[in-house]
């Protein structure tokens, strides 16, 4: 009989994980930024679950797509944009239109009103976007994705995109910090903010679809630990070009240039009496 011997496990600090732990804390790294490192936690199941209830869902149709949509959520950035009442009541919407449902029973009205929830038309919107940029693009991935035909998405994105359109609201609703005081358009349209160019939209797309191992991380976020200093996270463009050019003055190297004369005795008797006490 054949003994097969087990091979023993790798250790944790082998080099071959170095790449792989490098990739990793970069990853993290780039998602505690894009998070603004804010760790509240939006959790819209246990409002939405609560609402499909007030709008006598079926919990086994209708009730439970909503509950799925709300898993593929967290495939898009709506969950750092959008607050919990905001997400529940897209993710209702969306599973309505799927089951072909009365959608004007449904939509800012009585216990769905916007105004109940301090949310708007146009976050809602973006929201039903996001979902339905993650469904068109990479459906197969998704929870929901592959039980409609892609035909179907786009058909109820058509119909946002017209009422998008008639009511002008925008792809990318504005946040409520960069409102304008006096009704006139922010300035945040022309003035870049943070480094995003001023032509981008004010959030990020919906991510796209890349394999963990061909996924590169960003050389600022790869840090090697006891090399480059302390890593830090500087969210305002300009306070960091300032910070930077105060320590610059520090690193600065100085050279100055001074001319000492030093006598130099050259007598042959000196010379001699040097040498007889030697």
């Amino acid at each position: 009989m054949r003994v097969v011997q087990k091979r023993p496990y790798p250790a944790n600090d082998e080099q071959r994980f170095d790449n792989h732990s490098k990739l990793i804390i970069g990853l993290e790294r780039l998602m505690l930024e894009s998070a603004g490192f804010d760790f509240r936690n939006r959790y819209p199941q246990k409002l939405m679950v609560k609402l499909a209830r007030a709008l006598r869902m079926d919990k086994n149709n209708a009730s439970k797509t909503a509950w799925n949509l709300s898993i593929d959520l967290y495939r898009t950035f709506a969950p750092l944009k959008q607050s919990a009442p905001t997400m529940a009541i897209a993710c209702i919407e969306l599973a309505a239109r799927l089951h072909d449902m009365d959608t004007p029973r449904i939509f800012d009205t009585g216990i769905m009103r916007y105004s109940k929830w301090a949310t708007s038309r146009a976050e809602v919107m973006e929201t039903l976007l996001d979902l339905l940029d993650l469904y068109t693009h990479h459906r197969g991935l998704t929870s929901i994705g592959p039980l409609y035909t892609l035909e179907t998405f786009i058909n109820i994105r058509i119909g946002l995109n017209q009422e998008a359109s008639a009511a002008n609201i925008p792809r990318y609703a504005q946040y409520a910090s960069e409102a304008p005081a006096d009704g006139q358009f922010s300035t945040n349209g022309f003035k870049p903010r943070n480094g995003i160019d001023p032509t981008s939209p004010l959030t990020p797309a919906t991510p796209g679809t890349i394999s963990p191992g061909n996924i590169q991380a960003p050389t600022s976020a790869i840090g090697i630990r006891g090399q480059n200093g302390t890593v830090r996270f500087m969210l305002d463009a300009a306070r960091a070009r300032d910070e930077r050019n105060e320590v610059d003055r520090f690193h600065k190297i100085e050279e100055e240039e001074y001319e000492v004369e030093v006598p130099i005795d050259n007598r042959p008797e000196d010379r001699d009496k040097r040498s007889r006490v030697r």
